[in-house]
């Protein structure tokens, strides 16, 4: 009775869950010519959250002995190679079919699917090469034969995600913790943490001028562009729609009040000589350079949105010191209280022979078990898949407010599902097989017996998967302790290297420059002599302030120069959204929620003449 209810209730919760979380950055609204793609998104999160409760459901009965067999191995054989096509067949090719936008016209479905299989042939060729050489290693080393293809593919799938899962899941165990108590605890508001906010909002500023410029400089090439006289009608209505979607893109950007410089004007396009632009296939790639200038721009300027409300709010003393505000921050120390305690309890576990503790984990049937069961694979699910949103690979990200783009939703929810089981197979392998408990003799679990058993085939893998987490566990902890990776780059790179590669300064300059107004123009003029001349005995007089900033390096320059930058940009926005909103003490508070709403207002009224995948 208890799982049913159990199952009901979970179902019902992660239901809702999966549609709130693809909602909040693949808004319905926005993108509902993409009804396959959100069913896709949809139903892969909500089959990763199914798996995580439903394995310390399947534990408990184990441990209970009153185990479901059939019912759970239908189950989990269903989710595994469900989970399998979808992550290893279906979004590979939706990817590259919604890269085909403009190439191939949308009511030519089957042409789409054909040439987004074709973009893929390359990489399951790779597949199929490395599963022929894991069967050559498995009857050389092993005996077994072709009867365990089923058990090689499944442990070739884990292999290839296995690395990166714990790299997240370990890096996910730091900065969730972190992250929440930094916020209840408002570890942001000392002077230094405020000028590396400032110097993150000039950097991130510098990103948006450079998307501006690449998307003006893609978007010039299509709007240039002629319509062909020798009757390619497909060409010129395809072109039509490609130039209607940029003019409105680019007009949504320029009613934004956050722009970082105005955009070129396009109304005189027509005055320019046509683009080199001749066939769909130059028309798509260069409508793939401008969406992806596009969504960089957007996924810049909400973060820094983001930046600039949390220097607002830890400037309005009135707001930190509201009753609202201490709450919120009472409730975010209990929540980062509680995850610090749960990330020290996965690293104990992973580090730990399973004979120590395990066994009061996952060997007893008592309801606390199944609970802190479940709390461990949820936490595990979240600490990894909140990593994930925090990594920018090259030009895919997440926009939380709605906006991804569907080549970069469906890149992370690809990479979320090959997350789900190499998570399930790292907890199954924390369950000790001997207990020093006569009675509490550990069973094999269903899911152990149908999935993780195919594992142990090869023995490689099976040796991976016990001691690699041992690996990332240890190294990804001290890493963020002693800065090991920015160590690494410093001495590979150098000082300055490092600084341009990432923007940011491991240090603050000492002997800091005076930031008022006076000073910062001080830094570039003389001071004059009694004469008023500026100089004496013919050379320049300098200011005390200049003298000091002449011992700088040009890399404390660079600093200052990112800081007073990051201080102006944070100034403009705060006049600028002042006059806007006169009614507000304080506008900048409430940016986050007004750049939301009135984004996905403007980009539900977007044209749209087809209906895509």
């Amino acid at each position: 009775m208890l799982s049913a209810v159990y199952t009901v209730c979970g179902l019902a919760i992660t239901s809702v869950v999966s549609l709130v979380v693809v909602n909040r950055y693949f808004n319905f609204r926005i993108y509902k010519s993409y009804p396959f793609t959100i069913v896709v998104l949809v139903s892969n999160l909500l089959l990763l959250l199914v798996t995580a409760l439903l394995l310390p459901l399947d534990l408990h009965d184990t441990a209970a002995g009153h185990p479901n067999s059939l019912l759970f191995k239908v189950i989990w054989l269903s989710i595994y190679w469900l989970q399998f096509a979808v992550c290893w067949l279906v979004i590979p090719i939706l990817i590259s079919y919604v890269s085909l936008k403009y190439e191939i016209p949308a009511n030519e479905i089957t042409t789409k699917i054909s040439k987004s299989i074709k973009l893929n042939l390359k990489f399951y060729l790779i597949c199929l090469i490395a599963l022929a050489l894991g069967l050559f290693y498995l009857i050389l080393s092993t005996g077994h034969g072709l009867r365990e293809v089923k058990s090689l593919l499944m442990a070739l799938s884990h292999l290839y995600s296995l690395s990166y899962t714990l790299i997240l899941l370990s890096t996910g165990l730091i900065i969730l913790p972190r992250d929440i108590l930094r916020d209840s605890l408002e570890l942001a508001s000392s002077d230094k943490n405020m000028n590396t906010l400032f110097v993150n909002l000039s950097k991130i500023n510098e990103d948006m001028n450079e998307s501006q410029l690449n998307l003006n400089e893609s978007a010039m090439l299509i709007l240039s562009t002629r319509e062909q006289e020798n009757g390619d009608i497909i060409f010129n209505d395809l072109l039509r729609d490609c130039k209607s979607e940029i003019e409105y893109k680019l007009e949504e950007l320029k009613s934004s009040s956050l722009l970082t410089s105005p955009l070129v004007q396009i109304s005189n396009s027509g005055n320019h000589a046509s683009s080199s632009i001749t066939t769909l296939e130059k028309l798509n790639k260069n409508y793939n350079d401008f969406i992806n200038n596009y969504y960089n721009f957007m996924y810049d300027k909400v973060k820094s949105d983001e930046i600039i409300h949390k220097l607002a709010v830890l400037q309005d003393a009135t707001l930190n010191n509201s009753k609202g505000k201490m709450v919120v921050r009472a409730l975010s120390l209990i929540c980062g209280i509680f995850t610090t305690l749960l990330s020290l309890l996965v690293y104990f576990l992973e580090l730990t022979p399973t004979k120590w503790f395990h066994g009061w984990v996952f060997v007893d049937q008592k309801l606390y078990n199944f609970f802190l069961q479940l709390a461990i694979i949820s936490y595990n699910t979240l600490a990894s898949l909140y990593a994930m949103s925090k990594f920018k690979f090259l030009d895919f990200h997440l926009i939380p407010n709605g906006q991804s783009s569907p080549s970069n939703a469906l890149y992370y929810s690809l990479y979320s599902s090959r997350l789900l089981f190499p998570l399930c197979f790292n907890l199954i392998a924390l369950i000790p097989k001997h207990s020093n408990n006569s009675e509490k003799t550990p069973v094999s679990s269903i899911f152990e017996k149908v999935l993780y058993q195919n594992l142990t085939v090869i023995p490689m893998v099976n040796f991976l998967n016990k001691f690699l987490p041992l690996l990332f566990m240890t190294i990804i902890p001290l890493s963020y302790k002693f800065d090991i990776k920015q160590k690494i780059l410093l001495k590979v790179l150098g000082e300055e290297y490092y600084y341009q590669f990432f923007g940011l300064m491991l240090y603050e300059p000492i002997g800091e420059i005076p930031s008022t107004e006076q000073d910062i123009e001080s830094r570039h003029r003389m001071v004059p002599n009694n004469n008023g001349s500026g100089t004496i005995t013919g050379q320049p007089r300098i200011s005390p302030i200049s003298m000091a900033t002449a011992e700088r390096s040009p890399l404390d320059e660079d600093y200052q120069y990112s800081l007073q930058d990051g201080k102006f940009l944070f100034e403009r926005a705060s006049n600028s959204l002042k006059q806007s909103s006169p009614q507000h003490n304080n506008p900048l508070t409430n940016i986050q929620t007004n750049s939301t709403t009135s984004d996905s207002g403007r980009l539900n009224d977007m044209p749209a003449s087809h209906t895509y995948l």
